[in-house]
Order: C-alpha cells, then sequence, then structure tokens
C-alpha cells in the first residue's frame, strides 16, 4: 500500500555517518524538524553512540552545543563529544551514550509524563536549597564556574 502524499519523509542517514564511524549502524533515534535528525549509532560489539545532524544551519549550533557539553563534563553528567564535523553547510555532532535509557528509548512511550517531568528533577547530589537557577551557570558566572553547590562531579 502505497504512503499517503501527506506523509512525512523518512530520511536516510548521512554518507558522513559512515565515514565518522565505519562500520556502525544507524537508525533514525529523533527528528523534531526536517533539517536536524538524531541518529542511533551500533557498533558491532553492541556499543552506542548518537549523531545529531543539522543540515539547516539552525541556531543553536551543533558547535556550541558541544562547547557547553564539555564545559558541563566537569560537574554534571552530560554525553562525551567523540567529534564536531561541519562541512559544506552541515554539521554532525558524535557523542558517547550516557548509560541507562535514553530519551528515545521505546519503553518511554508508554509513560510520556514520566519522561516529560524527569528533567525537572534534581539531581540528588545537588543540595535542594541551590537548585533554582542552576542551569544558566555558565552566562551568569563564566566558563570555568560550575552550578552553585555541585560538587566537582555530580553523577
Amino acid at each position: 500500500m502505497p504512503e499517503p502524499p501527506d506523509a512525512p519523509e523518512v530520511p536516510t542517514p548521512p554518507p558522513d555517518l559512515e565515514r565518522l564511524a565505519p562500520g556502525w549502524s544507524a537508525t533514525l533515534a529523533y527528528r523534531l524538524v526536517p533539517t536536524i535528525t538524531t541518529w542511533r549509532l551500533t557498533s558491532p560489539d553492541g556499543a552506542v553512540r548518537f549523531a545529531k545532524v543539522d543540515t539547516g544551519g539552525r541556531y543553536p549550533t551543533l558547535r556550541g552545543e558541544s562547547e557547553r557539553m564539555v564545559w558541563a563534563a566537569p560537574y554534571l553528567p552530560v554525553p562525551t563529544v567523540v567529534a564536531l564535523d561541519e562541512e559544506g553547510g552541515a554539521a554532525i555532532l558524535l557523542t558517547e551514550a550516557l548509560p541507562g535509557r535514553d530519551a528515545t528509548h521505546p519503553a518511554w512511550r508508554s509513560d510520556v509524563a514520566a519522561l516529560v517531568a524527569a528533567p525537572r528533577a534534581r539531581p540528588a547530589c545537588l543540595p535542594r536549597r541551590r537548585w533554582r537557577g542552576v542551569v544558566p551557570a555558565p552566562l551568569r558566572r563564566g566558563a570555568r564556574a560550575g552550578p552553585r553547590g555541585a560538587p566537582r562531579r555530580c553523577r
């Protein structure tokens, strides 16, 4: 049965993914807008990475996202940046997967309310009285400052 004419186009992995992660298989993990896709990359031994691809040059850029992840790494559990590739108007941000279920895991589809509430939860490693206002720390206090009250590494 053919797809209706208004069905969204299913993207194919960009050829650059094979160059950045040779031998890894790519499956679409998430697409919010047509020009930004996130791909789950799985190695032959089962290791997982994610590749976020921006073909539209949107703001904020993937370069900025990678810089924020590198900045946050000493303070919060964020994905490790493996590579940032910017070529021909497209950008690819390649990161290691964090342990646990990511937000694209099928199990979350049955409990969307829990998924939406999860980012609002205060990490147990941060003191309750100081959780408000943590997010804008890089803008508020400079690139070397961490969230108020956060231990050197909050896991």
